[in-house]
C-alpha cells in the first residue's frame, strides 16, 4: 500500500501538464481474451471537467495483428473530469487512442502506445519455472508481444538486475503498472531469477495465436510441493535442502495466491503453469503424497481465485548431478503429475503438460544449469513442448479467468455545488477511498463530500481479495448554463390578470426566487423573478437574467342606468375612463361617445370602465350591474317634453346623424327645418312658435319617413 502511494505521488505531476489522462489499462497491459478470441477491455482515466463526450479507438500496432475500431464512443458524459466506459476487443496488439470533445470541439487526445488482447500465464513450480541465477544478459522474446511485469521481490542475490522495480523481499505491495517487454534486461515479476526459457515459449505462442501473451512468474527454486502446500494452509514450512530453516510463513504460496488477486481480477489468466517434482524425487516423495499436495495446492488457488481457474501439469523430476549414476528420475513423481491431469481425478479444468525430464538429456553441467536446469540449446524445444500442450488444452475446451469490469465511479453535486463521490454499487464487501497522501477519506459505501484533488479506492471481495482503483483526479462538477424566461404573454397586466413566466434552455429541474419548483409559474404581482436550473447530477446554475413584471390597478366598476328612453348612461364621465357596454354577455362594438350607451334592442346590459396605462396596458373593470332595458313601442322615434314650450328634444332607436327634420303645422305649413347632427338627443328650439298642435317629420335616406305629433305650448 505505501508503495502504491508514493507512486500516486510521482503521478501528480502528470495531472498539471495534461488534461486527459488514460489511468486503466496500463501500457502493454494484456486482457485475457475469451472463446471468441475477445475481451471485454474496461478503460478509466481523467480529462478536462469541461469534456461532455469521449471517444476511443484499438489501432493494431501492425496490420494484421488485430482488429481496428474506428473512433468510438466510449463515455458520453465524464463527470468530474472523470471518463470510463467499456469495449469488446478483439484478439490483437493495439495503439488504444482516446479524444476529449467539449460539444463539436476536440479539446484533447492521449493515447497508450501497447495494450493486448491476448493470453495469460501464471507460473509457478521450483527453479525450472522461476529461472536461474540471472545471467549478465539474458536471451530475451524476439517479438514485441510477449511481455511480463517487471519487478521483482525475491532474494536480491540471485537476480542482480537493475532494470526492474524492486519492492523488496517477501513483498507482496505488487504493482500494476509495470509491463514491460519480455527483453533481456527484464524480470518476470516476482520472482523469476531470470527469463530462463519462457521468452521463448512467449515467441511461440504470439506465433501460433497471433495476439499477445503476459508472464508472471512465482517460481520459487528448490521448493518441494509440501512447502507450496503447507504455506496454502498458512502453516510453517520446513526448508528441504536445511532442515533446520523454515520459509518465510506464508510462502512460496502468497506469491501465486497474490498474484491471482492483483493480476487475475484486472487482467484475467489463462492457466497456471506448473512446473515442479525435481526437489521431491530427490527426497522421494510417493506418487499419492505428490497427488496429494498438488489436489490441495489446486484448490486451494481455486479458492483463493473464487473460480476453477485452469492448470497445466508438467511431468516433471528429473534432478541429480552431471554423472549418470547421480541423475535422478522419479516415475512416481511424475505418475502423480499425470493422473491429476487426468479425468480419474475428478478435478476439473487440469490439464497435461509437457514430459520435460526427456528434453535436454542430459542437461548442460555448465554454470547456471548444474545438470539440473534447461540450458539455452533446450529452450526452443520446450517452447515446442509448451505450445503443443497449451494448445491441446484450448482444443480440449479449456476455460480461462476473465478480468473483472473496473467499477462504476460517479459523483453529483452537493451544497453549493460541492464535490459529492457516489458510493459504488459493486460486488466488494469492504473498501476506502485514500487522497493522494494516503489518508483514509472515507468508506466506498458512502456518499463523499470531497475537494478537488488526486483519489484512489481499495477494495475487498468476501474472500478479502484486494481490488485497487487507481489513482484519479476528482475535479469540479460543472454547473448547468443559466436559463432564460420567456414571458408567454405581457409582462405589464391588470391586476385583474396575470402572466405565466416559462424557464426555459434548462436542465431537468428548476427552482425561483420565488421558491417555486415548477417550470412555469403565474405572476399576477408586480415583481423581478429568476430562476436557477438543476441537471441530473443535482449541479445548480447561476440566476437567469431577471425578468420584471408590472401589475397596475384595475378601475372601479360603474354603475349603469337608463338616461333616457333610448340611451343607458355610466353616471358622470371620468377621465381617463373609457367604458365598454355588453349585450346579454357579448361585447358591443365600441363607440365614441361610449359612457353613454344608445341602445338599439331590448335586452341585458352590462358595462366596464376602462383605463388605457401610458406603456401599459389597457385594463377594465369588473362588470357594473344589470339593467334589463326593453325597448319603447312605436316607430323608434320620441319627443320629449310633450306638451313642449322651448326646446324639443328628439331620440330615437336609430342613428339619426345627417338626416333632416321638418316641422309643419296643421295648415301644412312648413314652420321649421333643420339637419339632425347628433345621435344621441338632437334639441330643436321651438320657442318662437305658437301654441298648437304641429307634425314632425324626419326624412332619412336609411330610414325613409318618421312622424311624430308634438303639442307647443308657449303660455
Amino acid at each position: 500500500m505505501r508503495l502504491f502511494f508514493l507512486v500516486v505521488g510521482i503521478l501528480i505531476c502528470h495531472w498539471v501538464s495534461a488534461q486527459t489522462q488514460v489511468v486503466f489499462p496500463h501500457n502493454r497491459q494484456v486482457f485475457q481474451r475469451n472463446e471468441l478470441n475477445q475481451a471485454t477491455v474496461s478503460i478509466l482515466g481523467n480529462t478536462s471537467n469541461k469534456a461532455d463526450k469521449i471517444q476511443v479507438s484499438f489501432v493494431p500496432v501492425q496490420q494484421g495483428q488485430g482488429k481496428l475500431i474506428d473512433w468510438v464512443l466510449l463515455d458520453e458524459k465524464p463527470v468530474a473530469g472523470v471518463f470510463q466506459g467499456k469495449v469488446v476487443v478483439s484478439g490483437g496488439w493495439y495503439r488504444l487512442k482516446v479524444r476529449s470533445y467539449q460539444g463539436a470541439r476536440l479539446i484533447d487526445s492521449t493515447e497508450l502506445s501497447r495494450v493486448g488482447v491476448g493470453e495469460n500465464f501464471l507460473i509457478a513450480g521450483q527453479s525450472n519455472a522461476g529461472g536461474t541465477y540471472r545471467k549478465p544478459v539474458e536471451i530475451g522474446a524476439q517479438d514485441d508481444r510477449v511481455n511480463c511485469a517487471n519487478f521483482y521481490s525475491h532474494f536480491t542475490e540471485y537476480n542482480p538486475s537493475i532494470t526492474h522495480r524492486f519492492i523488496g523481499t517477501y513483498s507482496l505491495a505488487f504493482p500494476f503498472d509495470t509491463f514491460n517487454q519480455m527483453g533481456s534486461f527484464a524480470t518476470i515479476g516476482p520472482n523469476g531469477l531470470s527469463l530462463h526459457y519462457w521468452p521463448a515459449v512467449g515467441d511461440s505462442l504470439v506465433k501460433k495465436y497471433n495476439v499477445p501473451v503476459c508472464f508472471i512468474n512465482t517460481g520459487w527454486g528448490g521448493s518441494s510441493i509440501r512447502n507450496w502446500a503447507e504455506s496454502a494452509r498458512g502453516v510453517a514450512s520446513r526448508n528441504p535442502w536445511v532442515p533446520e530453516l523454515f520459509y518465510q510463513l506464508g510462502f512460496p504460496y502468497k506469491n501465486l495466491s497474490r498474484s491471482l488477486e492483483i493480476y487475475g481480477q484486472k487482467m484475467g489468466f489463462r492457466a497456471i503453469l506448473w512446473h515442479q517434482g525435481e526437489t521431491d524425487a530427490e527426497f522421494k516423495m510417493s506418487q499419492n503424497t505428490y497427488k496429494s499436495y498438488l489436489t490441495e495446492i489446486i484448490n486451494a488457488s481455486r479458492k483463493d481465485a473464487n473460480f476453477d481457474i485452469p492448470w497445466i501439469v508438467a511431468q516433471a523430476s528429473r534432478g541429480g548431478g552431471c554423472a549418470d549414476s547421480t541423475v535422478i528420475l522419479s516415475p512416481q513423481i511424475r505418475a502423480a503429475q499425470k493422473f491429476v491431469a487426468s479425468d480419474s481425478s475428478g478435478l476439473k479444468q487440469v490439464f497435461e503438460g509437457p514430459n520435460t525430464d526427456v528434453i535436454e538429456v542430459p542437461r548442460s553441467p555448465a554454470p547456471y544449469y548444474t545438470c539440473v536446469h534447461f540450458s539455452p540449446a533446450a529452450f526452443a524445444d520446450l517452447a515446442v513442448a509448451w505450445t503443443s500442450s497449451i494448445d491441446a488444452a484450448v482444443k480440449k475446451g479449456i476455460n480461462y479467468m476473465k478480468p473483472d469490469p473496473m467499477p462504476n465511479i460517479a459523483a453529483f453535486c452537493g451544497p453549493q455545488n460541492s464535490i459529492v463521490l457516489k458510493k459504488l454499487n459493486s460486488k466488494y464487501t469492504k473498501g476506502n477511498w485514500f487522497n493522494s497522501q494516503g489518508q483514509l477519506i472515507g468508506s466506498i459505501f458512502d456518499n463523499i463530500n470531497l475537494n478537488t484533488g488526486i483519489y484512489s479506492a481499495t477494495l475487498s471481495d468476501s474472500l478479502g481479495r484486494e481490488f485497487t482503483i487507481p489513482a484519479l483526479q476528482i475535479s469540479n462538477l460543472n454547473p448547468p448554463s443559466a436559463p432564460s424566461i420567456k414571458a408567454l404573454t405581457d409582462t405589464l397586466f391588470c391586476a385583474n390578470t396575470s402572466v405565466n413566466l416559462q424557464a426555459i434552455e434548462g436542465k431537468v429541474s428548476y427552482i425561483w426566487n420565488t421558491g417555486s419548483l415548477e417550470p412555469t409559474i403565474t405572476v399576477n404581482n408586480t415583481g423581478v423573478f429568476r430562476v436557477k436550473t438543476i441537471d441530473d447530477l443535482g449541479c445548480v446554475s447561476e440566476f437567469s437574467k431577471a425578468v420584471s413584471t408590472q401589475s397596475y390597478p384595475q378601475p372601479q366598476a360603474p354603475t349603469i342606468s337608463a338616461m333616457s328612453p333610448y340611451y343607458l348612461s355610466t353616471g358622470q364621465r371620468i377621465t381617463g375612463l373609457d367604458y365598454v357596454w355588453y349585450l346579454n354577455g357579448i361585447k358591443i362594438p365600441a363607440m365614441n361617445n361610449n359612457f353613454n350607451l344608445h341602445v338599439k334592442a331590448s335586452g341585458t346590459y352590462q358595462a366596464r370602465a376602462s383605463t388605457a396605462y401610458p406603456k401599459g396596458p389597457t385594463c377594465l373593470s369588473n362588470l357594473s350591474n344589470e339593467i334589463i332595458y326593453q325597448l319603447p313601442g312605436g316607430n323608434g322615434l320620441v319627443t320629449y317634453p310633450n306638451p313642449v314650450s322651448k326646446e324639443l328634444i328628439i331620440q330615437s332607436q336609430f342613428d339619426l346623424v345627417g338626416a333632416k327634420y321638418i316641422v309643419y303645422g296643421l295648415d301644412g305649413r312648413e314652420v321649421l327645418q333643420g339637419m339632425i347632427d347628433d345621435s344621441v338627443e338632437f334639441k330643436v328650439s321651438v320657442g318662437s312658435l305658437n301654441s298648437g298642435t304641429y307634425k314632425l317629420v324626419i326624412i332619412s335616406l336609411d330610414l325613409g319617413v318618421l312622424q311624430k305629433t308634438i303639442v307647443i305650448d308657449n303660455h
